[in-house]
């Protein structure tokens, strides 16, 4: 007996939807390919929040930022130990290449070149908010310092740093070590990249906006153009009130400390000033440097300001003359009577070449290197009239 099976779309090999069960059918696939475009565009906006939230102060700035005029009083520290050069300046635009790429930004720091391993300082004393040990490109390792100033919040930026030595949360005072100069992140060689900010992510220019203290002898670096034409801006503003790049001193302060040596004792004896341990005491406290016991941090420090004419001369010590004229090498206080031993003491080239065009800018013709010669050379020198070339 046959049994008839009638067709259904439920038990029929050959049956097809109707047309209702298609329409549905796309009716569906729209609004998922709907809810995924909705999440789509809801991540991509979540991500663009993040990150313009983190780009005040987290990303080394590649786009156009915003400055501020606040201004200091140039009493915040040079963040490296005794290397006075400048690679690079703020708000410059570059264009450098870089594992083969051109790379072309503006700068909002100061580039400060220096070997590897050289001190990092704090510039003012303040809090570790940023330790970061690992290089992951950009800053590289580097630390950032909060600091209440003048009644404000700013943080100072020390990239591409070779090693840190702070953590976060730490306190630190100013001139205290952080760590050293490297070639982490984005770098073309061992330098330290400092960099200012206001607590709303404006950047500060740490030098035209006297942040920074006067620096005695600060030069240009020859990896960039238009270096020296900001240096030397930078020295007629701060040349206005005679600070330490005019080659003098100020009232109450030691001559700035041009020598080599990295012995304060050395150094305090070269400018004529007594290096004894009660002396050095007494100096230490006219510098908030206290109590001094004569470390290796103290007396870094106080070197740091006698190199930079920042020292203070405590009061009731025999005051260096303050008279010197612009243009003369500071006084010769050490006992050698060779020239070539007193100029290399004040870190002056002592080379013969040198030594001519010095005795030709003190009318000291046809220069052989004569005895008569070199001792009128050194009086001038200890009397601090001898006039640079």
């Amino acid at each position: 007996m046959e049994h008839t099976i009638k067709n259904s779309p439920g038990n029929s090999r050959n049956s097809r939807p109707t047309q209702s069960d298609a329409g549905a059918q796309n009716t569906r696939q729209k609004e998922w390919r709907n809810r995924k475009m909705a999440r789509r565009i809801i991540n991509l906006i979540m991500a663009a929040v993040m990150a313009l939230s983190l780009l005040p102060l987290l990303a080394p700035a590649a786009q156009a930022a915003s400055i501020s005029n606040d201004t200091g009083d140039r009493d915040w520290e040079w963040p490296v130990l005794t290397r006075f050069a400048l690679s690079s300046y703020f708000n410059q635009h570059r264009s450098f290449m870089l594992n083969g790429r051109l790379h072309e930004d503006t700068h909002y720091a100061i580039d400060i070149p220096a070997p590897r391993g050289t001190a990092v300082v704090a510039s003012y004393a303040g809090r570790v908010v940023t330790a970061q040990t690992v290089d992951n490109g950009g800053w590289g390792k580097h630390v950032i310092i909060e600091h209440t100033y003048k009644g404000r919040t700013y943080r100072s930026i020390y990239g591409h740093m070779d090693t840190v030595s702070v953590r976060v949360n730490n306190t630190v005072s100013a001139g205290q070590t952080v760590g050293t100069v490297g070639s982490t992140g984005t770098s073309t060689g061992p330098h330290l990249h400092f960099e200012l900010r206001t607590s709303s992510g404006a950047r500060i220019d740490p030098f035209m906006n006297q942040f920074l203290a006067p620096v005695s002898g600060l030069r240009a670096s020859t990896n960039f153009p238009n270096v020296q034409g900001y240096i030397d801006r930078v020295n007629r503003l701060y040349s206005t009130d005679g600070g330490s790049n005019t080659g003098g001193n100020r009232s109450g302060y030691y001559s700035p400390y041009t020598g080599s040596s990295n012995s304060i004792v050395d150094a305090l004896r070269a400018v004529g000033a007594d290096p004894s341990m009660a002396n050095r005491s007494r100096i230490a406290a006219a510098n908030a440097i206290s109590p001094y016991s004569g470390t290796a941090q103290q007396n870094t420090r106080m070197l740091r300001l006698l190199r930079d004419g920042l020292l203070r001369i405590p009061d009731g010590a025999a005051q260096q003359p303050q008279t010197q004229p612009r243009g003369t090498y500071p006084p010769y206080q050490g006992s050698s009577n060779s020239i070539v031993d007193a100029l290399r003491s004040l870190g002056i080239d002592s080379s013969y070449n040198h030594r001519s065009r010095i005795a030709a800018a003190n009318a000291i013709s046809s220069y052989t290197g004569s005895a008569q010669q070199n001792v009128r050379l050194l009086q001038l020198l200890r009397s601090g009239q001898l006039i640079r070339p």
